[in-house]
């Protein structure tokens, strides 16, 4: 009995002789590259929404002057300046004070954007649900918005910088 031996890339099999098999491991591979650039691109245009909504004095204010220039001013350039900074230093990483304070400005400035919007309405769904009393579950929405806002300061900068 022979045993038959199918070369390995990156730990899986090079390549399937499936009739069936509608997509080959390396075009998937090939894809997620693609995927994570527009993901991460999407993720910083959404972290900049949470920058203008921020600035513009939150979500009411902005939608009665969604055009409001001062807003979009000032949420473009804390955005770029925030961003240039944390791809800049993130090779040193958390011990640099540049990426840190950097970080927890963006953070902030997301958290402050999305968070009066977003935190009520997860409140209410958390009670609705019978998972927390309001309290609880008001601090828990709360810290769900700020590890969100983290996440989204976070991956365009892990998936964009090599």
């Amino acid at each position: 009995m022979s045993v038959k031996q199918q070369p390995l890339i990156n730990g899986e099999v090079a390549s399937s002789n499936r009739p069936g098999a509608v997509f080959r491991r390396a075009q998937i591979r090939q894809a997620r590259g693609w995927f994570e650039r527009l993901s991460a691109i999407a993720v910083l245009l959404l972290s900049l929404l949470g920058s203008v909504l921020a600035w513009a004095g939150g979500f009411v204010k902005f939608a009665a002057a969604p055009m409001n220039p001062i807003a979009w001013g000032l949420g473009l350039l804390s955005q770029a300046i925030l961003t240039f900074l944390q791809w800049m230093y993130r090779a040193q990483g958390f011990a640099h004070p540049v990426y840190l304070v950097s970080l927890g400005i963006d953070v902030a400035l997301t958290v402050l954007g999305f968070g009066p919007i977003v935190a009520p309405w997860l409140t209410a769904r958390m009670v609705e649900a019978r998972w927390f009393a309001a309290e609880g579950a008001a601090i828990t929405a709360w810290g769900v918005v700020a590890v969100s806002a983290f996440a989204m300061a976070w991956y365009p900068e892990d998936r964009l910088i090599d």
